[in-house]
């Protein structure tokens, strides 16, 4: 079931950054998938995954409102997607490691594609204000 997803660059560095981490924690959720997830510790990945939220997400709803992004309700919308699925995935599986790895790797999958074509609009806005 390995997952890895087309990450974008975007040189920006911001975003490029929250993409790396995404990056790096499928990657985590790929390898512990082959090992049953039996060793991963849930809670940890968890809050690794909800800080992309509450600090990446966040900072880029911050720019994106400082420069006056006309879209910034659909960037909002699907940033709370993926903090709202992320929560109820560990909610149902928190003592079931496999199946938070599975469910939490199958959302990252249908997610992202969405995500990374909304996020280029907001990408574009940016570079054509010239952020970095």
């Amino acid at each position: 079931m390995d997952i890895n997803p087309k990450i974008p660059l975007t040189y920006i560095s911001s975003i490029d950054e929250q993409y790396s981490k995404i990056e790096f924690l499928i990657s985590i959720l790929n390898k512990n998938i082959k090992l049953n997830c039996k060793d991963i510790l849930i809670n940890e990945l968890f809050f690794k995954l909800v800080h992309i939220h509450t600090h990446y997400f966040t900072q880029e709803q911050i720019t994106l409102s400082k420069y006056n992004y006309n879209n910034l309700q659909e960037i909002k919308t699907i940033h709370k997607q993926y903090l709202d699925k992320i929560v109820s995935i560990h909610k149902k599986a928190t003592k079931e490691h496999l199946l938070f790895c599975k469910e939490t790797l199958s959302f990252l999958k249908n997610w992202l594609p969405n995500y990374f074509t909304i996020n280029a609009k907001a990408i574009n806005f940016l570079k054509e204000n010239n952020v970095n």
